[in-house]
């Protein structure tokens, strides 16, 4: 059993992983004790802030949540090897498409189908608006690198548009400095697991897409095609994959689970549609997916890792005086150092492709 090849690279992921993370706190700690500060009294105040007690964690957990969804998208496209970076589009697009589902279709609806229609509805939503980038590539061959960044911001603008002409709440007028809809009805908003912390079920919802997601990757049809196709092209078609499928559904599912990232947000703490209400979810799904190369249990811990630096952090700015900056340029680092390591591979690997490719055609 130990010397399985994948038992192999599990662990020799896991101790790549845990040299970057040990190298970034090292060259982290140099800079925190060159402001004068100890660098042990300053992770200490971090991990207090992150992990201390029950309420850091539900507030880990609350931040960790919709990383998970975004970086479960990423992963959904990246493991097939394509470049999808519309994410952040389609979480502003579920997230709008949600409220508006929950205010005028989820009322006549029946129990606990109040909250998971509007959950649906942006899950489509997301879907919808990924397939322009998966159709381009699919019929097109556009590079869906530059036409999913652009559809960003076409997504953002237009939501919020939609919100100011039609939707905004009437209490705040048009005049608003920005974009927010009416509230969601009574019976309709996901419910809190811990309301001070900001903790819903979509938590629990994270928790079922690790699930599904690593049953998917690993133990279906779809999964093992993805897989391949990302890793040799030219051999999965040779072996009878569709690959124009494979782009299509795996941009689609990304996009899925991105208007996923936006439904739990704007029906869960928000409970109506706001503007900028992303975090930029979408693009750090990349650095999540990365951080836990492309697996879903190794998202999670970088959603809870991530989590717990966003945490972590207020606590360590009060308990030790560093500047907010400084604790910014920290967390920066080490997610700098850990990612780089876990891209580089990856990219060698899409310049290994393109090079064979261009080869062959030359």
């Amino acid at each position: 059993m130990l010397t399985s090849p994948r038992l192999r690279r599990v662990l020799s992921s896991l101790a790549q992983s845990t040299v970057a993370v040990f190298a970034a706190l090292t060259l982290g700690a140099v800079l925190i004790a060159t402001a004068g500060t100890n660098p042990f009294d300053a992770y200490a105040a971090l991990l207090d802030g992150a992990f201390g007690d029950l309420s850091a964690l539900l507030r880990t957990l609350r931040t960790a949540t919709p990383l998970i969804f975004s970086g479960l998208a990423v992963a959904a496209c990246f493991r097939a090897g394509f470049f999808f970076l519309g994410q952040e589009g389609c979480v502003y697009v579920g997230g709008l498409s949600a409220v508006l589902a929950a205010v005028y279709l989820a009322p006549s609806l029946p129990g606990f189908l109040r909250v998971a229609t509007p959950l649906l509805v942006g899950v489509a939503a997301g879907a919808l608006w990924a397939l322009i980038p998966a159709l381009l590539r699919a019929r097109l061959n556009v590079d869906e690198i530059v036409s999913s960044l652009m559809l960003n911001f076409i997504a953002i603008l237009v939501v919020d548009f939609l919100v100011f002409e039609f939707f905004q709440d009437p209490m705040l007028g048009s005049n608003a400095d920005r974009a927010v809809s009416a509230g969601v009805p009574p019976g309709t908003r996901l419910p809190f697991i811990a309301e001070r912390a900001g903790l819903t079920w979509g938590f629990i919802l994270a928790l079922v897409a690790i699930v599904v997601a690593a049953v998917v990757f690993k133990r279906t049809i779809w999964g093992y095609e993805s897989g391949i196709t990302g890793l040799n092209r030219r051999f999965a078609r040779s072996g009878g994959v569709k690959i124009a499928w494979i782009a299509i559904s795996a941009i689609v599912v990304s996009g899925a689970l991105a208007g996923l990232v936006g439904a739990t947000e704007t029906m869960g703490n928000f409970g109506r549609y706001i503007g900028g209400f992303s975090e930029n979810y979408g693009f750090q799904g990349i650095t999540i997916a990365l951080m836990g190369r492309l697996n879903p249990l190794g998202i999670f811990a970088a959603a809870l890792f991530f989590g717990g630096l966003r945490n972590g952090g207020a606590s360590m700015e009060i308990a030790t005086g560093l500047p907010r900056d400084l604790v910014v340029v920290v967390q920066g680092l080490i997610l700098l150092l850990v990612t780089a390591q876990a891209l580089l591979p990856l990219l060698v690997s899409v310049g290994s492709r393109r090079a064979r490719r261009i080869t062959v055609n030359g």
